[in-house]
């Protein structure tokens, strides 16, 4: 006796097959006449009804569509044709996923997604992506069923479980773990005490002169007035309005040469960096400005900088890291702008002499 396919052993859509047959029997169509009313092949309902491969999305609606199926013969057709992928696929009993309230750390809930996406049948990853919902990417998709990523968001996990199949009121217990699980990552335990004190106090080799490594002694101020004893004749040469952004645009080169320099000190590329502002200044002749009022701008600037360092370290100090080789960069600035310092007052600057104005011209 040969026996239909659809009774063969290890067809997994054999039942839903079964159910297909019985549709278009009730509806009292032959293969043909359903291939016509559904505007599909008569190949694709002779597949659909022999239970060797499943039919694909739009040949299973059309399908039910021809035979005036009801919503419950619809749902047992999809959960059937569901059922089915699940069984050829394979996946699902290796899983081992357990169940969303038992969810633990980030592991369990990828296991409980891939375990939700293997019971729909494995739906298309298109499908994730369709407008009207929090959409998912397709790379993102693949992440998520391949136990790479979890969703980004929970809006993302409400479109994953509604393509699943898991209707709204089933999806408490997983967003819940979700956000058991999102939870946990958020949050970090900080390092212990002893740990971050000894980060933050190593010290990095600092050469305050050229070629000698930092041994402890306190900042050149010698050094920092022969740069910016330049700015101080220049302005008290020219008739300038004292600007407290070009005067910053001007010395950031030197900053930037000092970071990129291994924070070492080079009195050369500081006066370089301070000269654009120099040239600045005495391009828009105005009111004249006296060295005191230099450095008082060039003070605007340190602290600023001492703005910038203190946030970076109080930064670096939560994360358990050493503070950026910036920092020293800066502080070499910042610590030679006005400060008390333990070695004395800074030596004054001697003040330029005051330009002589031209002789008037003889009578005619």
């Amino acid at each position: 006796m040969i026996r239909c396919p659809a009774t063969v052993p290890d067809r997994h859509f054999a039942r839903l097959a079964g159910h297909l047959r019985a549709l278009r029997g009730a509806a009292r169509l032959t293969q043909r006449a359903l291939a016509d009313d559904a505007n599909i092949s008569r190949g694709a309902v002779q597949r659909a009804e022999s239970g060797t491969a499943p039919p694909t999305a739009a040949v299973l609606n059309a399908y039910l569509r021809a035979c005036g199926a009801g919503p419950a013969d619809q749902d047992k057709a999809r959960r059937l044709h569901a059922l089915g992928r699940t069984a050829q696929r394979g996946k699902l009993p290796g899983l081992k996923a357990p169940a969303p309230h038992l969810v633990r750390d980030a592991r369990d809930f990828s296991l409980v997604l891939a375990a939700a996406y293997e019971r729909a049948g494995a739906p298309p990853l298109r499908d994730f992506d369709r407008p009207g919902r929090a959409r998912v990417p397709l790379a993102t998709a693949s992440r998520i069923v391949n136990r790479q990523a979890l969703p980004s968001s929970r809006q993302q996990l409400i479109t994953f479980l509604t393509v699943c199949g898991i209707p709204p009121a089933a999806q408490r217990p997983y967003l819940d773990a979700y956000h058991h699980v999102t939870s946990q990552r958020s949050t970090r335990p900080a390092p212990p005490r002893r740990q971050l004190t000894q980060l933050i106090r190593r010290t990095h080799p600092l050469p305050l002169a050229h070629g000698g490594p930092d041994t402890g002694a306190h900042y050149d101020f010698d050094r920092l007035a022969a740069g910016i004893r330049p700015v101080l004749e220049a302005l008290t040469a020219y008739h300038a309005r004292y600007d407290v952004n070009r005067l910053a645009a001007g010395i950031r080169p030197a900053v930037e040469a000092l970071a990129a320099h291994g924070a070492r000190y080079d009195v050369d590329r500081l006066a370089a960096g301070i000269r654009p502002a120099v040239e600045a200044l005495a391009a828009a002749p105005a009111v004249r400005n006296a060295p005191a009022a230099a450095t008082a701008g060039v003070q605007v600037f340190a602290d600023a900088l001492a703005v910038m360092s203190r946030s970076a370290i109080q930064e670096a100090h939560r994360n358990g890291t050493t503070p950026p080789d910036w920092i020293t960069a800066t502080n070499l600035l910042t610590h030679g702008m006005g400060f008390a310092r333990p070695d004395g007052p800074p030596p004054e600057l001697p003040a330029a002499p005051a330009p002589v104005p031209p002789p008037p011209a003889p009578a005619a």
